[in-house]
């Protein structure tokens, strides 16, 4: 027995030794320097997120674009600002072209890709998640349906989802945008190394247990076999064969891409512009902890009811006792009760100070570092203190950011109308225009473009474009008038 105790307290001083061994080699300790100096080891910020995983900052790129998505979802100031973003990227963004009768091709065309759809949306993942992969898939258009989209969409032109490269009279049909963190690229870092990016996108595991579902169910002779028979034949071909593989699927290059923002050469992926801000996201985030907790206690108050005096030697009775909890058991709350007792009763009664918790002032240094992160000056959110003081600075940092992305869509935009060209045989391709964006005075804006069209350096259409006017509408109202006008 006495062996027993010997070995076990032996174990645990090595253990003890050995786990001190680990805590001087992880951290810097200068404890016991001498007999009168000793200091405390430091913690860094490693250690504060060891102690609290749900607050620490994303390690991997795909932590720090799940991170972008979840901020986005649950602060309202971020899914407010991106949104707004997003929308001024692609604020009126359409095709024109020399020719009506071609611009009218290129402009059904993109109505049918959902153009305005695709940019906003491009522009609006680009700030999210920095990380932007697109598929699209394509149609095939002969002479007859071309003439035939001049005027009108046709709608029963068939989408070719097999063929990896284009074809003739082959164009883009559909666009799909693809989650970053199911992508990876081929080859990992050695990706960066190369011209061509290759992407492998992986099938989650529940969406394909729901695929192989729908396989099965689609084998019975029943409505619900007609319906998932249905569903099936909407599905890419590749992803049904990768169920039905278990594998991964790699993206045809020829008919995808992947967007960043501002990402450097040698990584991998672009880092969200949130994850600059993470700092005071978590701040913020702990600050309405705060007063969730405040709130809680808000209407808590502790009474304690003191019967007897140990002073006088007055001991409570058995009798007084049960006659209090009596009285106080037949309260029902919601106002006051009088009770009429002897000298030897006292109450005791606190409250919390919850005014001191709440308010708006320890919100505003979070606030202002979150919107200087997203390039939002103070002069547009109202808080003035903080920030860039110069405003023409301010909204040009804000405007050149939003010109950066505008910039990609476009460049998105002019290699697809690009393939649409060679397709269809045009001479000349269309151009990609947008509403100005203007931030400062939208009336010095406009007088500056009527002052130009009436030097005829601009068109008329493009003026009334810019106040929201059809050209084709202005132009036979016009005339009309000027018809009655003559009669």
């Amino acid at each position: 027995e006495e062996n027993r105790e010997e070995s076990l307290a032996a174990y645990g001083s090595a253990l003890i030794k050995a786990s001190d061994n680990i805590i001087h080699a992880q951290n810097r300790d200068f404890s016991g320097l001498t007999n009168y100096a000793d200091g405390k080891p430091g913690l860094n910020s490693r250690d504060f997120d060891w102690f609290r995983p749900g607050q620490a900052a994303p390690r991997t790129d795909k932590e720090a674009i799940a991170f972008g998505r979840y901020v986005y979802k649950r602060v309202g100031i971020i899914r407010n600002s991106m949104d707004l973003m997003g929308d001024f990227c692609a604020q009126g963004v359409r095709l024109v072209h020399p020719n009506k009768r071609i611009q009218r091709f290129y402009r059904e065309w993109f109505k049918q890709v959902e153009g305005e759809r695709v940019s906003e949306r491009l522009g609006h993942l680009l700030f999210r998640e920095a990380n932007v992969p697109l598929r699209w898939y394509t149609a095939k258009v002969n002479k007859a349906k071309r003439l035939e989209m001049q005027k009108s969409i046709a709608a029963d032109i068939s989408i070719n989802k097999n063929s990896p490269v284009f074809q003739k009279g082959e164009i883009p049909w559909r666009y799909s945008f693809v989650d970053p963190l199911l992508v990876t690229p081929v080859g990992g870092s050695m990706s960066t190394l190369t011209d061509e990016t290759l992407l492998k996108l992986k099938i989650p595991t529940k969406l394909r247990n729901e695929i192989r579902k729908l396989i099965n169910m689609a084998n019975k002779n029943d409505d619900e076999g007609r319906a998932a028979n249905r569903l099936l034949s909407q599905m890419s071909p590749d992803i049904l064969e990768a169920v039905k593989r278990n594998k991964d699927i790699i993206l045809p290059p020829e008919k995808s891409n992947i967007f960043y923002y501002k990402k450097d050469d040698w990584d991998c992926w672009a880092t969200p512009i949130s994850c600059s801000a993470f700092e005071a996201l978590n701040l913020y985030q702990r600050l309405q902890l705060t007063d969730k907790a405040a709130l809680d206690g808000a209407m808590n108050k502790i009474r304690v009811w003191k019967i007897g005096s140990l002073e006088h030697k007055l001991a409570p009775t058995e009798i007084a006792s049960s006659t209090l909890s009596d009285m106080l058991g037949a309260n029902v709350g919601g106002g006051t009760i009088d009770i009429v007792w002897g000298p030897d009763i006292e109450l005791l009664e606190t409250s919390s100070d919850i005014q001191s918790y709440l308010g708006e002032a320890k919100y505003k240094p979070a606030l202002t570092d979150i919107y200087s992160t997203l390039g939002i000056p103070s002069s547009l959110t109202g808080n003035a203190s903080g920030g860039t003081t110069n405003n023409y600075i301010s909204l040009k940092t804000l405007v050149e950011r939003l010109n950066y992305v505008r910039g990609i869509v476009i460049k998105h935009w002019e290699e697809q109308i690009e393939i649409v060209q060679k397709a269809m045989g045009f001479r000349k391709p269309a151009q990609v225009e947008f509403d100005i964006m203007h931030l400062e005075d939208p009336a010095a804006m406009t007088t500056l473009l009527l002052n130009m069209a009436d030097r005829n350096i601009i068109s008329d259409e493009f003026v009334q474009r810019h106040v929201k006017a059809d050209p084709d509408m202005e132009k036979t109202r016009i005339n009309k008038e000027d018809l009655n006008r003559v009669g």
